[in-house]
C-alpha cells in the first residue's frame, strides 16, 4: 500500500507555481543547476514511487538553489559516525486574516556534489514534535501531526524512514529577499537561518513503503543552528 498525502501534493503544487516566480535574468551558476537537476530527477523518483512527501521536499530543494539559497555544513550522525552535509531549508508560510501560520517545514541535506549520494530530508510544523511513520503522520488533508523523516542510500539503494524519535526546524532570523526572485509578485520569498533538531531511530523499508523490516534498526541525528533557508510566503 502506497501512502500519497493530500498535503504534500498540494505543496508541490504551490513549490511547482512559485518556482515560476524565480528570476529568469538572473540565472542559476552551472554547478547549482545541474544539483538543481538532480533533485528535480529525485522529485520524479520519489513521486514514482508513492513518495509525495519526499517528491515535494526535493522539488523544494531544486527550487531554493534557483532562488539563490546556499546550502550550509552541517554534521549528522549515521549509525554513530558523524559524516558532513550540505543542508538548507524551505518554510512554506500561508498569509491568514489572523496572521501568519506555518504550514510546511522542511530540510533537505545531502552528501555529493553533483548527483546527490546520501540525501536525508526532514518535515515538520513546529520546532520540536515527534517523529513517525510517514503513514501515521496525521489525517492526509491537514498538517503534520508529526514530523516525518527519512534518509537514502542512493550508493547501495536503501531507503529508511524515521519511526520514533524527535524533530523540529525553528527560524531563527529573517534577512533580505530570495537573490533571484522576481519583483511585484504576490507570493513572496524571504532568506533565514534556522536551527534543525533530529533524533530518530530510522526502519529501512522496501517496496511496500508502509512497512518497515525487522531488525534494521538505524539512529540518525543532527543538532545544527544558522542552516540556510527561504520563507516563502502565500
Amino acid at each position: 500500500m502506497r501512502y500519497r498525502s493530500l498535503r504534500a501534493v498540494g505543496m508541490g503544487g504551490v513549490l511547482a507555481a512559485f518556482a515560476a516566480c524565480s528570476s529568469p535574468e538572473s540565472g542559476t551558476a552551472p554547478e547549482d543547476e545541474e544539483l538543481a537537476v538532480a533533485f528535480d530527477g529525485l522529485s520524479r523518483d520519489a513521486n514514482a514511487g508513492g513518495d509525495a512527501e519526499g517528491g515535494a521536499a526535493f522539488s523544494g530543494a531544486a527550487m531554493a538553489l534557483r532562488l539563490g539559497i546556499r546550502p550550509t555544513e552541517i554534521a549528522v550522525s549515521v549509525g554513530g559516525e558523524s559524516r558532513r552535509y550540505l543542508a538548507f531549508v524551505h518554510v512554506l508560510v500561508r498569509v491568514t486574516n489572523t496572521g501568519r501560520s506555518f504550514e510546511h517545514r522542511t530540510m533537505v541535506a545531502f552528501r555529493g556534489l553533483r548527483r546527490p549520494e546520501e540525501v536525508l530530508y526532514l518535515a515538520a510544523t513546529a520546532d520540536e514534535q515527534p517523529l513517525l511513520h510517514p503513514a501515521s503522520a496525521g489525517p492526509a488533508a491537514s498538517p503534520l501531526a508529526a514530523a516525518i523523516a527519512s534518509w537514502t542510500d542512493f550508493v547501495n539503494r536503501k531507503i529508511y524512514v524515521a519511526t520514533a524519535g524527535k524533530a523540529g526546524i525553528k527560524q531563527e532570523s529573517l534577512g533580505d529577499p530570495c537573490p533571484k526572485i522576481s519583483s511585484g509578485r504576490s507570493v513572496k520569498c524571504q532568506t533565514g537561518k534556522f536551527a534543525v533538531l533530529l533524533n530518530g531511530e530510522f526502519h529501512q523499508i522496501g517496496r511496500d513503503r508502509s512497512q518497515v523490516a525487522a531488525g534494521t534498526a538505524l539512529e540518525i541525528g543532527t543538532r545544527s543552528g544558522g542552516v540556510n533557508g527561504a520563507l516563502i510566503t502565500f
